[in-house]
């Protein structure tokens, strides 16, 4: 029986590939994983934007309301104040 001769540079290619495929996969879940927490932070910062723009609409209608309120007061007799905002306001 023969022995084989192996050429250590084909050996040596065979690991190279494997390692190379090993690390590209390990890349593509760093950049998978990257691109998933961008999109999360994306999402995120529209929330909070979203939160700060109902909160400061909020807070300018009952500034509007109280302006109204105390303007009303203001140029206008009691009785005239009470029958212009009804009970339910």
């Amino acid at each position: 029986m023969r022995k084989r001769s192996v050429n250590t540079k084909e050996r040596k290619g065979g690991v190279a590939l494997i390692i190379s495929v090993g690390i590209l996969a390990l890349l593509a879940m760093i950049a998978t994983s990257f691109a998933i927490n961008m999109q999360l932070e994306y999402k995120a910062a529209v929330n909070q934007l979203n939160y700060t723009k109902a909160t400061v609409l909020a807070e300018a209608g009952i500034e509007k309301v109280m302006a109204d309120i105390r303007y009303k007061a203001k140029t206008s007799a009691y009785s005239e104040v009470i029958t212009t905002f009804p009970d339910d306001y």
